[in-house]
């Protein structure tokens, strides 16, 4: 789980987030299809659709379009670099621990 930090004039309150809180997607992220991300990641496209929906690393338009995919992210969590996944998906797009993968997500597109 992700910790999240909410302040208001009075105190500061600590909260859990589940594993599938919302991502936010910054202008660069490679965002790649279903098959692309299975590929890059060495799984099936079932699993992305399954990491999707318990990571949050996807979306979906509307219910039946297809899977978009943080490929970054899908590789966070084939490598089960969870700390990675949680600095990624709280908008660090700087930090050692996260470039290595957004590095390989741009090396996979480039292939």
């Amino acid at each position: 789980m992700m910790t999240a930090r909410t302040v208001d004039a009075e105190r500061i309150c600590v909260t859990e987030l589940p594993d599938n809180a919302p991502m936010a997607w910054l202008p660069g992220d490679i965002v790649v299809t279903r098959g692309q991300a299975a590929f890059a990641a060495n799984v099936t496209r079932d699993t992305i659709s399954n990491w999707c929906i318990r990571y949050a690393i996807g979306r979906q338009m509307e219910a039946g379009s297809p899977w978009r995919v943080a490929l970054a992210a899908a590789l966070m969590v084939s490598a089960a670099n969870r700390p990675a996944l949680d600095a990624f998906k709280s908008g660090d797009r700087t930090s050692e621990l996260v470039m290595e993968y957004i590095g390989a997500a741009a090396f996979e597109v480039a292939a």
